[in-house]
């Protein structure tokens, strides 16, 4: 029951995985996220973070694009006429509620996600179809 009361102090949740691979870790497709010691976000950017002294791929997570709102945190989203400063510049709308003081909870993700941004994720998504 604790964890129940637990969840209830957030109005939006989000998906996060790790990042396995060098290419996704500097690719501005893949929303990189750095999280507390409670799994609450940070922040996200289209940047490659966190990223250390020597820009070497290390350790890092990486969005998965599934959420879940409660009906007030949507209410102060759409009240939002426009994008919020940061979301202008990273182009990713979770933001708008890191802007608002709104705590966003991160929930540990399968790894088997794959996200189709671009393209090249498509035919990327094709080929291992094909392979199945």
């Amino acid at each position: 029951m604790s964890e129940v009361r637990e969840y209830n102090q957030y109005e939006v949740f989000g998906g996060y995985t790790a990042i396995k691979s060098m290419e996704d870790f500097f690719s501005v497709n893949i929303p990189k996220l750095v999280l507390n010691n409670i799994e609450e976000l940070l922040y996200i950017s289209r940047s490659s973070i966190p990223l250390n002294k020597t820009n070497s791929f290390i350790s890092a997570n990486r969005q998965v694009c599934a959420y879940a709102f409660s009906y007030n945190s949507l209410i102060n989203f759409s009240n939002t006429n426009k994008k919020t400063f940061l979301e202008e510049i990273e182009d990713i709308e979770i933001l708008r509620f890191l802007e608002s003081a709104i705590k966003v909870k991160m929930v540990k993700m399968s790894d088997k996600s794959i996200s189709i941004d671009v393209e090249d994720d498509l035919n990327k998504l094709n080929e291992k179809m094909f392979l199945c």
